[in-house]
Parts: structure tokens; C-alpha cells; sequence
């Protein structure tokens, strides 16, 4: 895709027609020398012995079909069974293979072995970014402290940017300029903590224009409504997503939970005294079996919430066959880590994710030493 627009055009993918080393191709085999079979409850593809293809992926004239247990081609979203993989099938029945695709008005890119792709791509040698559930990301995007933007194509910007009046400057890895001064075209210009540019307030208003950069040819002024910038993460966020990608790192059985623990989580699951909490963020599976949540203790409550989130752990715990858990605090912050029996390695991935929370603590109140909880993860993932 080269460019596109948001408003979703007539679009026809092009699916490889390869049997695929992973993905699709791992569970599904050929099912040529068949025919097609129309019933009212959708198409069926009959093999040469007059069996339907039924539960499986099939090769079919060099594309790729999924059939349910009744043996009905599948179209529209389909995901894998105890996984979070997701594939997206046309309304002929075929896969979407390295490809966009355009569906109820939003981008999705599906790579070579078929799956939904999320966060950062590399597309045809063009930066992108997937929200969690898959869809093209536009406008501001902040990340691991830094902000970027994508155009409205969702391509990751580079150079000026003029958004809603203001002159920012991205990097060539994409990254926002803040609080800094860039010589840029033998010229210098300063950026204020913002990003914006500035210029000295005894400049008149006939140096200012004189020296204000020509409108590039690549950049974007997009409705101001479209390009606020997203809300900063918080500390509690960012630490229990760490933690799950760490984990998640260490065993591929278990993916990063995309639901977020809400406050009637904490109240009716965990029965803590939200009057002892200052804030709160986490992460869980849609079945509550993986649970990552850290929360920060009001002053003076730090022990009390303690010992609350140990009863409400055991209690937790013990209505969950298989589960394993930690309770790690530091600097006021704690941490709950509760798993399942998804992988065998629960108790090394404790560790891992009590290493990554230790490392986000240590590194928001400037005592990180990198040699100890990093390498604590690097060994967690070899083990595993």
C-alpha cells in the first residue's frame, strides 16, 4: 500500500499463492481436484470423494479457506482457537495474506503467514502502527516517552510537521524534538518541552515570518480534533504492560492480556479499600486466569494496602486451579502478578515480570542498575 485514504475504497487483496511455511499453512494441507458446494447456510468445498472439508484450513486453486465443524467457509474475522491470533477472510473465502485490508472503515495489514498485525511494522520499507486490536493508528501516537506522529495514511512521520497552527519537527526515527535546539538546513531552531518551535519574543513580526520554514512538501496540517494528543501514559500503566510483555516474551502460550483492570475489578474481585489507593492499572485475560496489576498506596497506606492485596491474592488464588502469584512492592507502588497454568515455567516468569516492575520503579526514581534486573529477565527468557 502506498497511500490510501481512511474512508475505505473497493479493495481486492492479493493472497499469495504459496503453501505457507508457518501460519495458515501449519494446519491446513491442499484440498485440490474438489468442487464447490452452495447449501443456505453458506459455500462447502466437496474433495474428489464427495467428503466436505470440515475444522481445518485448505489450499484451494492457490488460496487459503477456513471451514467450520459443519464444513461452512468461514468469511469475515476468525481467530484462532486459544490464541490471540486473528485472520480476516474476504467475502469469496479467501485469507487476507500480506496485505491490507479494509474493514468497517478501518485499515488492518495481515503479514505473510496471515495474522492481524499489531504495534510497530516495517511495511514496504514505511514505519506503521497497529492498535491492539489491529487497527491503523493515525494522528499522535506516544510511545516509551516519546511522541510520534502518523499522517493521515498512517505512515510515521519524518521532517516538519504544521499541526493545528503549530511547527513540531520529528526526527528521523520518527521521534518528536522536544526541549532542544536543531541545526536543521544550516539554520537553528529551538523546541520548547512541547515540541513547538519557538522564536525569542523580541524577534518582530516581520523576522518571524522571514525565518519560518516553507511548508514541506511532505507535511500535514490535519483537523485539530483528529491530532490531539493522546493522554501520557501513566506510571502504573506502563509498568504492568512491561511486566505482561515480559512475561510474554518468556512463553509464547502466553500472550499480552489487552483487558484493562477496572475499579469494579478491585472492588468486587479483590475487595480492597479504594480509600487506600492513590492509583491503579493492570492487565488480564479475558478469563481472569493472568492478572498483572499494580497500584500506588496514598501516603501513609502503603502497609495496609499490603496486606489487604495478600488476603485478597490468596483468596483469588485459591478459587483457580493452577495458578501461581506474587506480591512485590517498591516505592509505594505495588505489584500483583497472578498466573495460570498456561506454561510450565510460572515461577521463573514471576520473577521476570517482578524484575520488569523493579526496573520501571528503579528507573522512575533515578536509582536503575541495569546489570541486575535486566540481566534478572535475560535469564527468566533463556530458562524458559
Amino acid at each position: 500500500m502506498k497511500r490510501f485514504s481512511l474512508l475505505c475504497r473497493r479493495f481486492t487483496a492479493t493472497v499469495l499463492a504459496v503453501t505457507l511455511a508457518v501460519g495458515i499453512g501449519t494446519t491446513g494441507v491442499s484440498a485440490a481436484g474438489g468442487y464447490w458446494n452452495e447449501t443456505e447456510n453458506g459455500w462447502r468445498y466437496l474433495e474428489s470423494n464427495g467428503s466436505p472439508v470440515v475444522n481445518r484450513f485448505a489450499n484451494i486453486d492457490g488460496h487459503w479457506y477456513n471451514f467450520d465443524e459443519n464444513g461452512i467457509m468461514t468469511t469475515g474475522w476468525y481467530q484462532l482457537p486459544d490464541s490471540d491470533i486473528w485472520y480476516y477472510f474476504q467475502a469469496d473465502g479467501s485469507a487476507v495474506i500480506e496485505n491490507w485490508a479494509c474493514v468497517n472503515g478501518l485499515w488492518y495489514y495481515f503479514d505473510g503467514a496471515g495474522y492481524m498485525v499489531t504495534g510497530w511494522q516495517l511495511i514496504d520499507q514505511t514505519w506503521y502502527y497497529f492498535y491492539d486490536n489491529g487497527a491503523l493508528k493515525t494522528g499522535w501516537l506516544y510511545r516509551d516517552s516519546k511522541w510520534y506522529y502518523l499522517t493521515p495514511d498512517g505512515v510515521m512521520k519524518r521532517g516538519w510537521l504544521l499541526d493545528n497552527g503549530k511547527w513540531y519537527y520529528l526526527m528521523p526515527d520518527g521521534s518528536m524534538a522536544t526541549d532542544c535546539t536543531l541545526a536543521i538546513g544550516d539554520v537553528e531552531y529551538s523546541f520548547d518541552i512541547n515540541g513547538v518551535w519557538w522564536v525569542s519574543g523580541e524577534a518582530t513580526q516581520e523576522e518571524i515570518e522571514e525565518i519560518t520554514p516553507d511548508i514541506p512538501d511532505n507535511s500535514t496540517d490535519i483537523d485539530a480534533e483528529e491530532s490531539d494528543p493522546e493522554p501520557t501514559e501513566t506510571f502504573a500503566q506502563q509498568s504492568a504492560r512491561l511486566m505482561a510483555e515480559a512475561v510474554a516474551a518468556a512463553c509464547e502460550k502466553r500472550p499480552v492480556p489487552t483487558v484493562a483492570v477496572t475499579g469494579g475489578y478491585l472492588q468486587s474481585t479483590l475487595c480492597l479499600d479504594r480509600e487506600l489507593i492513590e492509583e491503579a492499572s493492570g492487565l488480564m485475560s479475558e478469563d481472569g486466569g493472568m492478572v498483572y496489576l499494580v497500584l500506588k498506596a496514598k501516603e501513609g497506606s502503603l502497609n495496609d494496602l499490603l496486606i489487604q492485596l495478600n488476603v485478597a491474592r490468596r483468596l483469588l488464588v485459591n478459587s483457580m486451579d493452577g495458578t501461581a502469584s506474587k506480591v512485590w512492592s517498591r516505592g509505594g507502588y505495588i505489584a500483583l502478578m497472578v498466573l495460570d497454568d498456561r506454561c510450565k515455567q510460572s515461577a521463573e516468569e514471576l520473577e521476570i515480570a517482578a524484575a520488569a516492575f523493579d526496573t520501571a520503579c528503579q528507573k522512575m526514581m533515578g536509582t536503575y542498575e541495569q546489570e541486575n534486573d535486566v540481566q534478572a529477565i535475560q535469564d527468566g527468557q533463556q530458562q524458559s
